[in-house]
């Protein structure tokens, strides 16, 4: 299996303080379009019009998804926090997500959740947390599907960044009863927005600018903030220096309406207990 070693929030911090649980962002989802949303098709792993990947259950074809990860030193995995859409509304079933060993054949831990609880047509973000924490360094993310009837039961979506953007690390389909490398299925090659929670001792001297993200860049209708570090509130400035947006947020992530925003370049400032990140995005 393919690997690259990914530092825990950034390449080269190695002592840490944090006192609170924290997210691991690839750094592939702070580049650019990489970090790609559309969801208003959907098929099967393949491209839409624009040559973006995306992946479905509800054919009945597939039953789950997972990421896998290369930390730099062992770390406490408490949780799963991943992006995630219901396309097809139906009765409420329940599925699990689970933290596999680094061949995604042992289950290190898992929890359930139900479809219910996943929003339609919009895509958001949701955090499970497993009743205890396991120590790894290598290791695979599974998020499974609710089993697909065709007559009533709801279809949901992981989005995933663009064909090409990844870190390096296979992503699986659940496929034939076991982990596939999507790469070897269809020749894609991505991240999914399956990301780790980790319940970090904590660190000194944080980039809170590297430990920051805006996607998609550029936006249309919609655009994340996210953080490692929890984000206090958030301010969005115009080019001449007017303040167009201003929200207390409180959470480590928050997604914020661009549609009413003219075309052009913005400055988001991202504050935290940690210090200020500043971040540009531009509106087509």
């Amino acid at each position: 299996m393919k690997k690259i070693f990914i530092f825990i929030l950034a390449v080269g911090f190695s002592s840490w303080v944090f006192s609170q649980n924290t997210i691991y962002y690839p750094s592939i989802f702070n580049i650019g379009e990489c970090a790609y949303l559309d969801t208003n098709k959907y098929v099967y792993p393949a491209q839409d019009q624009s040559g973006n990947p995306y992946l479905i259950t509800g054919s009945g074809v597939f039953g789950g998804v997972a990421q896998t990860y290369s930390l730099s030193s062992e770390q406490n995995i408490v949780g799963v926090y991943f992006l995630m859409v219901k396309a097809q509304d139906g009765v409420n079933t329940e599925a699990k997500i689970q933290l596999l060993d680094d061949f995604a054949s042992d289950v290190l831990a898992e929890v359930s959740y139900s479809s219910d609880e996943i929003g339609l047509n919009l895509p958001e973000y949701y955090q499970y947390f497993f009743s205890h924490g396991v120590s790894v360094k290598d290791f695979v993310i599974g998020v499974r599907f609710p089993q697909f009837s065709a007559n009533n039961t709801a279809a949901v979506i992981i989005p995933t960044t663009k064909d090409g953007c990844s870190e390096g690390l296979p992503a699986y389909v659940y496929y034939q009863n076991q982990w596939q490398d999507i790469e070897q299925l269809y020749n894609l090659n991505f991240n999914l927005f399956v990301f780790p929670i980790i319940n970090a001792v904590g660190l000194e001297n944080i980039d809170v600018n590297s430990l920051s993200y805006v996607y998609p860049n550029p936006a249309d209708n919609n655009v994340f903030v996210a953080s490692s570090i929890k984000i206090n509130n958030i301010e969005i400035y115009n080019t001449i220096g007017q303040r167009i947006y201003s929200d207390y947020v409180n959470d480590l992530s928050v997604k914020i309406n661009t549609v009413d925003w003219s075309s052009g370049t913005y400055i988001v400032k991202i504050y935290t207990d940690n210090g200020m990140a500043t971040k540009k995005i531009m509106k087509h």
